[in-house]
């Protein structure tokens, strides 16, 4: 399955019926203490726009591209494709949100096919007639155990460089209960186990992480990290007699096995969308949302404020919302949350992929103020010098990525006053 101005009025108009003349966007003007309304609202979990008091079509606000196709998650749950260009709304943390990713690189070939020879298989046969997350009826394989005793497992040759890498799957309960990883680079073994009919992470050992969410048609999807050294190994995919790995003398009965979907290794901490593979690796091109022009100038004004509320975002030095250049943002993750140049400290320290979070920023001639999530008002007696020929949401034009999901975008153009900021500055709903 595959799915694929200028001029603008500032004071937003009172005509009833108009969502965006609700009291939930609603500020105070820092200078004249008039409550007045937004001129631009990008709502991307409500699926509606508005620009210059009018409702608006998503390309009229986003000028939105990416150079090949992208997978995301539909509204059941199911994995589909978009398009090139298409941006992706998708729906892995159970609401309707633009999902905005950097480029990444599947190192797994045949990432969905252990029937193919590039899979090694040890006491162990695979079968690829299983119905996948994508709703199709031969879009998973089965891993079936022989009736022998031993370990039981399937496996590919990876070279690893000195760096972290993630394994990303989906896996399924299909009779047979545990479930274990291994990535080995030629001296360590760092391991994690899954029970698969209780949806716990189970066992690890090395140096680990790990994590298991129910992911929709009876699927969970399994992450593991480890930072690995430089050499010659492998990524092994096994069934165990217990919460341990490689049980020996276990025999079975030739009916156990497990469902498997999608295979990812990338390098990083972090796991992004699949990216389905055959004979060779697969890159995926940066997604790039560019506010239209019309949405650019509003940022552009001496006086402006605005709201970025999103989810699971991350990335070395990753731009929420920025201009052109690494030092011309109007929010980014740093070591905390940061506004503005000069900057704002907004919040310190933060984790990321950043929680669910609204973070609120406005300025005049000479003040800018922020708040995250709520928190104290930060100031900076200072005039906001970012620059923003263009502006990008969750990136710059050079790769600052701030990959994760974004609910909303909302811009003022006035500074709102500091107790609206703190309200403001909190997560979608």
């Amino acid at each position: 399955m595959i799915g694929f101005s200028v001029g603008l009025s500032l004071t937003p108009g009172r005509g009833g019926g108009r969502w965006w003349n609700s009291a939930a966007y609603q500020a105070g003007d820092a200078d004249t203490g008039q409550t007045l309304g937004p001129a631009a609202i990008l709502d991307f979990s409500g699926q509606r726009y508005m620009l210059s008091d009018a409702a608006a079509p998503f390309d009229s606000v986003v000028d939105f591209t990416r150079a090949g196709a992208a997978t995301y998650i539909d509204a059941d749950g199911l994995i589909q494709l978009a398009a090139a260009d298409q941006p992706r709304f998708d729906y892995t943390l159970g609401r309707r949100q633009l999902l905005l990713e950097g480029p990444a690189t599947n190192l797994l070939t045949h990432s969905n096919d252990f029937t193919n020879a590039a899979w090694l298989k040890t006491r162990v046969s695979a079968v690829k007639t299983e119905a996948g997350p994508s709703g199709a009826p031969d879009d998973a394989c089965a891993i079936v155990a022989a009736p022998e005793a031993g370990s039981h497992y399937i496996y590919r040759p990876v070279t690893f460089s000195a760096q972290p890498y993630t394994l990303t799957l989906r896996v399924k309960y299909a009779g047979h209960r545990w479930f274990y990883i291994r990535l080995y680079d030629g001296s360590n073994l760092p391991l994690a186990s899954f029970d698969l009919l209780n949806g716990v992470a189970g066992n690890t050992s090395g140096a680990v992480a790990r994590t298991m969410t129910a992911d929709g048609n009876g699927f969970y999807k399994i992450t593991v990290t480890a930072t690995m050294a430089a050499g010659t190994g492998n990524v092994l995919l096994g069934l165990n007699a217990t919460d341990a790995a490689g049980i020996d003398g276990w025999t079975p009965t030739g009916a156990e096995k497990v469902i498997v979907h999608g295979t990812q290794l990338e390098t990083g901490s972090h796991s992004t969308s699949y990216i389905p593979t055959a004979g060779t690796t697969v890159t995926r091109p940066a997604d790039r949302a560019q506010l239209t022009e019309p949405v650019a100038a509003l940022l552009r004004r001496e006086e402006a404020s605005v709201l970025v509320q999103g989810e699971g975002a991350y990335g070395v030095g990753g731009r929420l919302l920025s201009g052109p250049a690494s030092t011309d943002f109007l929010l980014a993750i740093t070591s905390g949350i940061v506004a503005g140049r000069p900057n704002v400290i907004l919040h310190t320290p933060v984790e990321q992929p950043v929680p669910s979070f609204g973070a609120a920023f406005g300025w005049s001639e000479d003040e800018m103020s922020g708040s995250y999530q709520g928190g104290v008002v930060q100031s900076n007696p200072e005039t906001q010098e970012a620059g923003l020929s263009q502006v990008y949401l969750g990136r710059n034009a050079t790769g600052n990525f701030a990959n994760g999901w974004y609910d909303q975008l909302v811009i003022w153009p006035y500074r709102i006053t500091d107790a609206d900021l703190q309200a403001r500055a909190v997560s979608y709903a």
